[in-house]
């Protein structure tokens, strides 16, 4: 998915234990245009709540990984992996502000 920047960044949303929601007291911030600090969309800013609420899924993703045994993991690092170089420039596209 390529960055547009005339289409504005929209809302950015915490993710933690795998759902993408507003910060706990719907606080958000602007997110700006570098090169003209035009507001091209918003953040949630993150509370001591959904700090707490990410550690809490951290750790619960944790416990769930060390149980699994190791070629397991191995093959799940090995596919992440082989779909990344699988999408190449794609997978994460330079904004472009930074092309040259």
């Amino acid at each position: 998915m390529a960055y547009d920047l005339e289409a504005g960044a929209g809302d950015c949303s915490l993710l933690i234990d795998n759902k993408w929601r507003p910060a706990a007291d719907d606080s958000w911030a602007p997110v700006l245009n570098p090169v003209d600090e035009s507001v091209v969309g918003r953040h949630a800013v993150a509370t001591v709540a959904d700090l707490d609420a990410a550690l809490a899924a951290a750790a619960k993703g944790f416990q769930t990984w060390r149980a699994t045994p190791p070629a397991a993991r191995s093959k799940v690092l090995r596919a992440a992996a082989a779909l990344q170089r699988s999408l190449g420039p794609q997978a994460a596209p330079r904004p472009p502000i930074l092309r040259r």
